[in-house]
């Protein structure tokens, strides 16, 4: 790394250590993840994004300090440094940086994922990252680099909170007296207190889950339906009319079922609806 990237790109303060994520963060990184998975399979986009590397490469991404790495950091660094200099200061590394921040939010544009706000740019300049990475290491084998094997999600480290879910035996010592009390009355009464202590340890797991923020399948059983519905929203800007006109089988409630799922899961994961909240668009 030469001297104008040391310079550049690290000398801004890492800040270091976050604190964990609230539970409401790490459930919505958690649905955002599962609706980018959708790009993975996405050919169009997967060819932009390698195409998107060459500027990425000549931004020197993989070299820059962790906090200019993030997509805060570099894209506020493009923008001051580009205000800061005359057009004929401006080092070569910032015109390369501002040529990859601008090529990126194009791109994030295209497909939609400019509605994910930072969290958009945040997942293109991580895969990125990422690719240039595991090429220039040797990591994976050439056949590897694909957006599907290098996944846009997950974008960073994230704090996985550990939910205790074992269930010990419902009692320590019970006991039977066949002279007092007839096999069918002992099976009921201890069938009771069995059913009452794994009722009670499994309130207590899921308490202990959703504070976490994790949730349970049962809690979201049409997620990936939602989601596929919400991506052909963001990606193709279809109308709630059109996705619902497409389906196999259409859900119960018509068309505006359709619309209030594509909200819902929208605000779950942190895309913007704009111009979706009204009529059929």
């Amino acid at each position: 790394m030469g001297t104008e990237t040391s310079t550049l790109m690290g000398s801004g303060r890492d800040p270091g250590r976050r604190p964990p994520a609230s539970s409401n963060a790490r459930q919505q990184a958690r649905i955002q993840a599962a609706f980018l998975r959708f790009y993975d399979r996405d050919i169009e986009f997967g060819e932009s994004m390698m195409s998107l590397l060459p500027t990425a490469e000549a931004a020197d991404i993989t070299h820059a300090s962790t906090w200019w790495r993030t997509h805060v950091g570099l894209w506020n660094l493009a923008r001051q440094s580009w205000d800061r200099h005359p057009p004929e200061r401006r080092p070569p590394l910032i015109v390369e940086i501002t040529v990859f921040v601008s090529a990126a939010d194009g791109l994030a544009a295209t497909f939609g994922l400019d509605r994910l706000g930072s969290a958009g740019r945040a997942h293109i300049l991580a895969w990125c990252d990422r690719y240039l990475r595991a090429r220039a290491s040797g990591s994976a084998h050439p056949s590897a680099y694909s957006p599907a094997a290098l996944s846009t999600s997950p974008v960073s480290f994230t704090f996985e909170p550990e939910v205790d879910g074992s269930i010990g035996p419902p009692w320590e010592l019970q006991a039977w007296d066949p002279t007092s009390e007839s096999r069918r009355g002992a099976r009921i009464r201890l069938a009771k207190i069995a059913n009452d202590h794994i009722q009670a340890e499994l309130d207590r797991i899921q308490s202990n889950a959703v504070a976490a923020g994790l949730s349970f399948p049962d809690t979201a059983p049409n997620l990936q339906r939602d989601l596929g519905w919400l991506y052909r929203k963001v990606r193709y800007r279809d109308t709630f009319q059109t996705i619902y006109d497409a389906l196999d089988s259409p859900p119960k409630g018509g068309v505006e079922t359709v619309r209030k799922a594509v909200l819902r899961i929208a605000d779950k994961s942190g895309v913007d609806p704009s111009g979706w909240e009204s009529g059929w668009r």
